[in-house]
């Protein structure tokens, strides 16, 4: 799933969403095994939706942050939008932006809704796709605070 972008904040962003999910497919999987002999087959329906809705949520993120990628403030306001604001259609009309923005086709908006509609789903536990995302997010902003502060950039410029 990794793909190498222009933007290196992407990379890492990627990095913790292609984690979420071998994680994420590691301890269903485990799940799945210690619950199998006890469980109804109607609960064993709805862990595998559950599981197939956080991978699909992953997936959705993947793609929106390549297209978003495109410019920095479009990112960021993006991130911002699925990890504090959660709300449809604040997030819905930050995708139609970006669509606009990006593609030169049709853009579906009803396929946009939806998808804003499954980015706002999920929980906040530490194990969640909005936890990752942020841990990688404050490693990004640690990281461009520290070059800030020492001036690291300087030692390249003439």
């Amino acid at each position: 799933m990794l793909v190498k972008s222009i933007n290196a904040d992407v990379n890492i962003i990627q990095q913790a969403i292609d984690s979420y999910i071998a994680d994420h497919n590691k301890s269903r999987l485990c799940n799945w095994q210690l619950l199998h002999r006890y469980t109804a087959e109607q609960e064993k329906l709805e862990l595998f939706s559950k599981w197939l809705a956080d991978v699909e949520r992953a997936e959705i993120l993947s793609k929106w942050l390549h297209i978003a990628a495109y410019s920095q403030e479009q990112l960021n306001a993006f991130l911002y939008n699925f990890m504090y604001v959660k709300s449809v259609s604040s997030l819905s009309s930050q995708l139609l932006n970006i669509a606009y923005k990006t593609q030169s086709k049709f853009v579906d908006i009803n396929t946009i809704k939806k998808e804003a509609k499954i980015l706002i789903g999920g929980c906040n536990t530490t194990g969640s796709l909005r936890a990752y995302i942020k841990k990688a997010y404050d490693s990004i902003s640690v990281g461009s605070r520290y070059i800030q502060r020492t001036k690291f950039d300087d030692f390249f410029t003439s």
